[in-house]
């Protein structure tokens, strides 16, 4: 046994010494206890990065929740073509469930002839309402189907949304002028002498009641829940719109059209706005419709300033407006547009269109041609507010984040959007063995239901022009399960443990009518039958939400009958844990979290409350984050200040401080429960100011008197003036020289200058050359000085170089300062293939990251803040290449609206945008958001953009004159917030062209919630940070 593990150690000794002494990581070293608990973005990004290091050619153009949308996508479509539900019926005794289902009488003489029209609605927590045509109710009790109240000739008197219905009901009695008022705990009958239309109760105006007159009188209030009320004077003709908490009034609109503001404590009226044809307040704002078809809105904190706004232009140019509707989410309007017929130029006629628009979210939210056949295009006696009648669109309730539903022409296909409108894709269809699922249906989008006690689970119809289908969906209407076909079923829904129950062929007279329910959204069912001595129909089902149902029948005798089905003694099972799972709108994040709701499985049996959620917090995105009072929202969504001045007077600092402390601007918002992501990179930062008096730019090109290459080194403000330094006798070591402004260097003509970079922490400068058909890259303190600097000549010491290779040129390099790795790109110079390598500054270890690239421009950013790499590859279109530090590759964004003109890119530490230069045009890209992939412009100038140089936040660019000296070179600047114009700020008079245009005193943002463990050279070759404070240790390429 010894000898064998004596064996087996000395394999391993000889096989490590055959390795090498280094070996890469094959975890990520964690560091910081926040790390253990990484999302399922940090998982998809390692296995999309394996797959690019194995075959770099590999373009991924999606970023991860994409790629997890398109994997859901492709397996909800694998199982609607070839699987086959299994759908299983269970025959239910009920004989052997004492009581599941009982029968009630309804002793009652009715005075109404018809039953054609009947409404059966559960109110309150024991209450059965029946309407019939002739405005006959009836009140049951649910317990034992005995008749409680019976109104003759009564109305239930609709109340504003702002009372829950099921707990609360109002019906006037015409025959006794009384005002019945039923809550859950009492009931009140007050005699009242107006006959009310409409109630409205505002709870946030010390529950003030208002209610409108069916004869138009006037208005009346009530302070004391109904039971006294009080005629507003001048109040004929009105009808109540709603309620604006900051003018403390109600806004009406009186004889239709006049809108007003009624102050509920005087009793004064004011008017706002005139010309009204029809209006509409909703939670945010009042749309109104004029005489002359002009469309204006008002917010309704607004309405007292009496500041309306026509639609904005981009909204006019829609097509003719019809009608809105709201998002019960976001309270946001959505807008819908009728364009007219037209011909083309071929006298092609193209049909109009419908389409649907938000108001406030500009292009985010866009439904092109919804299916709108049977709409009527003259709207002058149409309501503003869209039905479900006019329009097939439909919000999913009980969803934290907006969901809509719509039917779409010229094929009434079904769509679905689980990001508030953005994207759309068709639903998706299953069905039962017994039934072939149809090629072309669609939802019928006006018999949907979903509740607030259920999420996601939508109950209705499927049609395929023929026939109708139940349709269920678990999902928010992304699959759908159809089952029993035919055109005669009434369906219900049980919350909150989503209970379903169908009835066919419910107009049919017969002694047996069957019922069938299902606990697994559609997928099986079961059924029961009920029967009678006596043939009967059944007129109505509805649900409570404890999993009771009630149906009301007629027999042939006109006797109307009452049946309970009690769920809860038939399925006494509470589900186990492995009969459920769990279901979220699709990973999506909604105020930081991710909300998890429970399904059943298949052919589960049980009971569970489909409104328990499980919360788990998200990685913080922009849309966590608003923007500070004094900073926008920029159209690729970062915060930018509002004003210039603001900005530049944004920044603390202390006069002995070389800090300076920078706002971002952004604010979490108050119902965000995310954490890390993004949040650390919107604090607040400080960044080191710039020393007007310091060298700060170093600029290479060729003397315009002597045609030879020279170095220039420039102050912050380029000041002309060149000191004489001959008296100058400090040690040549010493790094804390201040350098003489605008100093002139030559440069022995067998060297050229490829790539530079500054080390502010290190005080040292390395540049890459071209000598002797070598590619080297030096080292120099940072003030350049050099033992013949009498001759001012930038000489190069063998001693100090850190790179030499006679078949690669240097392109450009980068560095990475808090890890102390420069970044290099090179050219192979017989395959012109190019090739990103590391090289420590420390150990002068190599380590080649990316191979066999099209870069274009050359040019590789490093942001070290959020660890990661870009570069732009010479595509077409050109693409951005967003990867980490050690060039694993994150996300592909293809640039479609970027041509090859691409000239320069920078990085914005303070804002996180990539700014890029092409031609004359400056574009910023939101790095924050990769949501938002179209660049935005930022300034356009008025001719080609050379030689930029960017330095937050201003672009620094050369210009020639050619009408006047063709060797002048003219630099100007642009400060990217201001944006107001570009200002001349010197000349260049010593070059006829530049080479290169580097920022000597380039600075990081500093933040306390930033940290880099690489600082602490914790690797033997090479160490490059990961977000979040992670690092790996990487081998050399000589250790490989």
């Amino acid at each position: 046994m010894h000898r064998l593990i004596y064996y087996v150690f000395i394999f391993f000794l000889i096989l490590i010494t055959h390795l090498g002494s280094c070996a890469d990581t094959t975890s990520v070293i964690s560091i910081v206890e926040e790390d253990n608990n990484l999302d399922s973005n940090d998982i998809s990004n390692t296995i999309l990065t394996t797959k690019t290091t194995t075959t770099p050619t590999i373009i991924i153009e999606s970023s991860v929740e994409d790629i997890v949308e398109d994997i859901a996508e492709d397996t909800v479509d694998k199982v609607t073509e070839s699987t086959t539900t299994i759908t299983t019926t269970t025959i239910i005794n009920e004989k052997q469930v004492k009581n599941f289902l009982t029968e009630y009488s309804i002793n009652v003489n009715l005075s109404s002839l018809s039953l054609s029209n009947v409404i059966f609605n559960s109110y309150l927590n024991d209450l059965l309402v029946l309407v019939l045509s002739e405005h006959e109710i009836l009140l049951i009790n649910k317990t034992d189907g005995t008749l409680r109240n019976h109104f003759k000739y009564a109305h239930i008197i609709p109340v504003n949304q702002q009372k829950e219905q099921s707990n609360f009901l109002v019906i006037f009695d015409d025959n006794t002028q009384e005002l019945w008022i039923l809550n859950s705990t009492h009931q009140e009958n007050p005699k009242i002498h107006f006959k009310p239309k409409q109630i409205y109760i505002f709870s946030s105006a010390n529950n003030l009641w208002i209610a409108e007159t069916s004869d138009e009188v006037g208005l009346y209030t009530s302070q004391n829940s109904g039971i006294d009320w009080k005629q507003v004077e001048q109040s004929s003709s009105s009808s109540v719109l709603g309620w604006s908490n900051k003018a403390q009034a109600v806004v009406i609109i009186q004889h239709s059209r006049y809108i007003k503001l009624l102050d509920i404590t005087t009793d004064n009226i004011i008017p706002i706005l005139n010309d009204v044809s029809s209006t509409k307040l909703f939670s945010r704002y009042l749309l109104t419709k004029q005489s002359n078809d002009a469309i204006v809105t008002g917010h309704v904190n607004n309405l007292a300033d009496e500041i309306f706004r026509p639609l904005p232009k981009r909204l006019q140019s829609q097509g003719n407006f019809y009608c809105a509707i709201e998002d019960i989410n976001t309270q946001d309007l959505l807008l819908l547009f009728i364009t007219d017929n037209r011909l083309t130029e071929n006298n092609e006629t193209i049909l109009s269109t419908c389409n649907l628009i938000s108001y406030t979210k500009q292009g985010l939210f866009n439904l092109s041609n919804i299916n709108c056949e049977s709409i009527n295009n003259d709207n002058s006696l149409k309501p503003i507010e869209c039905s479900r009648e006019q329009i097939p669109f439909y919000q999913v309730h009980g969803l934290s984040k907006s969901v809509f539903l719509a039917n779409i022409a010229p094929e009434a296909t079904t769509v679905v959007s689980f990001d508030g409108g953005i994207t759309w894709n068709k639903t998706h269809y299953e069905c039962n063995k017994m039934i072939n699922c149809p090629n072309n249906v669609s939802v019928v989008i006006k018999s949907l239901s979903s509740s607030n006690a259920a999420p996601g689970i939508v109950v209705g119809k499927a049609s395929d022009g023929v026939n109708e289908y139940v349709a269920i969906s678990p999902n928010g209407g992304r699959l759908w399960r159809l089952s029993l076909k035919g055109n005669g079923y009434l369906t219900a829904l049980s919350n909150p443990n989503a209970l379903i129950v169908t009835i066919p062929n419910p107009n049919q007279q017969s002694t047996n009518h069957s019922y069938l329910y299902s606990t697994d959204y559609g997928r099986s069912w079961h059924s029961g039958t009920f029967s009678n001595e006596t043939s009967f129909q059944i007129l109505s089902l509805i649900a409570n939400d404890n999993n009771i149902f009630h149906i009301l029948t007629l027999n042939n005798e006109n006797q109307l009958n009452l049946i309970q089905l009690d769920f809860n003694l038939l399925i006494v099972e509470q589900c186990a844990r492995h009969q459920l799972k769990e279901w979220s709108l699709h990973g999506a994040c909604i105020n930081g979290s991710k909300l998890f709701y429970k399904r059943r499985i298949s052919g589960s049996h049980c009971l569970d409350n489909a409104s328990h959620v499980r919360i788990e917090p998200c990685a913080c995105t922009l849309s966590d984050f608003q923007c500070s009072s004094d900073y926008r929202r920029s159209k690729d969504g970062i915060c930018l200040p509002k004003s210039h001045y603001i900005f530049t007077q944004d920044c603390t600092c202390n006069d002995n401080s070389t800090l300076l402390t920078k706002r971002r601007g952004y604010i979490k918002s108050i119902n965000s429960q995310c954490n890390n992501g993004i949040e650390n990179y919107l604090s607040d930062v400080q960044i080191t100011r710039r020393d007007p008096n310091h060298p700060n730019f170093f600029v290479y090109g060729i003397d315009s008197r002597t045609k030879k290459s020279i170095v220039e080194i420039h102050t912050n403000d380029f000041d002309d003036n060149i000191d004489d330094d001959d008296n100058d006798d400090d040690d040549d070591d010493d790094d804390n020289e201040v350098v003489i402004q605008n100093t002139t260097w030559f440069i022995d003509e067998t060297y050229e200058i490829t790539g530079l970079v500054f080390d502010e922490n290190g005080k040292q400068v390395y540049i890459a050359v071209e000598h002797d058909e070598s590619s080297i890259i030096y080292s120099i303190g940072k003030n350049l000085r050099q033992q013949n600097r009498d001759t001012k000549r930038l000489t190069f010491d063998s001693n100090n170089e850190l790179y030499k290779s006679t078949d690669e040129h240097i392109e450009y390099i980068t560095l990475d300062k808090l890890a102390q790795n420069l970044y290099v790109l090179i050219r192979n110079k017989k395959t012109q293939q190019q090739t990103i390598f590391i090289l420590n500054i420390r150990t002068h270890k190599r380590r080649t990251i990316i191979k066999n690239q099209r870069i274009q421009p050359s040019i590789i950013l490093v942001d070290p803040i959020k660890t990661n790499l870009y570069w732009i590859s010479h595509n077409s279109p050109l693409t951005l290449n967003i990867g980490n530090l050690q060039g694993q590759i994150k996300k592909y964004i293809r640039l479609s609206s970027i041509d090859s003109n691409l000239s320069y890119i920078s990085y914005d530490s303070v804002t996180h945008e990539i700014i890029f230069v092409i031609n004359s045009t400056i574009y910023g890209l939101n790095t924050l958001d990769y949501h938002h992939h179209v660049p935005r412009i930022i300034y356009e100038h008025s001719s080609i953009i050379q030689n930029p140089l960017f330095i937050h936040p201003i672009l620094y660019f050369t210009h020639q004159n050619n009408n006047t000296d063709s060797s002048a070179i003219h630099l100007q600047s642009v400060d990217i917030l201001a944006k107001s114009f570009a200002k001349k700020i010197t000349k260049f008079k010593n070059f006829n062209s530049l080479k290169l245009f580097v920022d000597m005193a380039p600075s990081i943002p500093i933040s306390s919630t930033i940290i880099n463990h690489c600082t602490n050279n914790p690797c033997s070759d090479l160490c490059i940070p990961l977000e979040h404070g992670r690092f790996r240790c990487l081998c050399s390429d000589d250790a490989r």
